[in-house]
């Protein structure tokens, strides 16, 4: 399989993570290919991915670079990254635990790999006295906010050592659904409970928390991700053009001239024929490209070679008091 039907299937994963057809394609290049070209195009689709929030879907990307690399550092590096995204952005420390231990398998001496695995394994012991003290503080807790950080570091804690069955999962969206009703604004809460509906295929109320999730965050780069994800969500999940609608017009607002957003737009204008709509992001996009913005469409390479990163899910939860 050529380069180019790996880059074309890429493209396609890019705009819908769920495209078997674009997974089976890219299953199929890897098996076929071979070098640092193949690895160079995981890459750089996969850190588009990441700037989109599909973490599930970059996660795929790096076990099909880990089939490619060479080499015990490249293997490491890969497994380390896989650790993070399950430890910080997925709450999957089992997962992130294997993913550790895979690195220290090819770099034995890796002080951060052990770091990460004494920690997981400190905290698997006691996550349910944790837990049970954290929503004792919650009861006695004398305002909304208060008891609505107990309530997320009860649900954190839950999330990432409790056996991940479904039972747990909605215990868990129990605990971040108090907390919200308490403190609507609580980023932390709406960063998790965005996970857990995506879980639990609550797709409705994970676009909405997303949503919500990119009102308040701090910095541009992480609204434009987050309000990205939940355009992602609306377009490949949802049977509602309306709410699809705005929430592509929205990642708009923030990123004028978004490939991804504009080109949905236009095809869903062009199809419903509303000339109005068509015309008013036509003139849009051409207004940006003659600002110099590149699009996915004209030019994918300026696409995937991205620009600032948005900080992860956990930089976002370290982040000091929250409304």
């Amino acid at each position: 399989m050529s380069l180019d039907t790996l880059r074309t299937a890429l493209v396609a994963l890019i705009s819908d993570p769920n495209d078997s057809a674009a997974w089976s394609q890219i299953e199929e290049a890897v098996a076929e290919g071979e070098g640092d070209a193949v690895v160079r195009e995981l890459e750089r689709s996969r850190l588009e991915l990441e700037k989109q929030r599909s973490w599930v879907a970059a996660t795929k990307l790096l076990e099909f670079e880990l089939k490619v690399v060479q080499g015990d550092a490249q293997v490491a590096s890969k497994q380390l990254q896989r650790a993070r995204i399950f430890h910080e952005e997925l709450y999957r420390d089992d997962d992130a635990l294997v993913a550790y231990r895979s690195a220290l398998d090819a770099r034995p001496d890796d002080a951060s790999a052990k770091a990460a695995i004494a920690d997981i394994l400190a905290q698997r012991e006691t996550w349910e006295a944790t837990v049970e003290q954290l929503m004792l503080d919650a009861t006695e807790a004398d305002d909304d906010g208060r008891r609505a950080r107990f309530l997320v570091a009860a649900a954190d804690t839950t999330l990432r050592h409790a056996p991940r069955i479904e039972t747990n999962v909605k215990r868990v969206a129990d605990f971040l659904e108090r907390a919200l009703a308490g403190d609507g604004d609580n980023r932390r809460a709406r960063a998790l409970a965005a996970v857990v509906y995506e879980e639990l295929e609550r797709w409705d109320d994970a676009a909405r928390a997303l949503g919500r999730l990119a009102d308040v965050l701090p910095t541009r780069a992480d609204k434009i991700a987050t309000a990205a994800h939940a355009a992602q969500i609306h377009r490949t999940r949802l049977d509602d053009a309306e709410g699809s609608i705005r929430a592509h017009e929205k990642v708009i607002e923030l990123e004028p001239g978004n490939a991804i957003a504009v080109d949905w737009l236009r095809e869903h204008y062009t199809q419903n024929e509303s000339r109005r709509g068509l015309r008013a992001h036509a003139l849009e996009r051409d207004r940006e490209a003659s600002r110099g913005v590149r699009h996915l469409g004209a030019d994918r390479d300026a696409a995937l070679a991205g620009t600032r990163q948005p900080r992860s899910r956990g930089a976002l939860l370290r982040e000091g008091p929250q409304g």
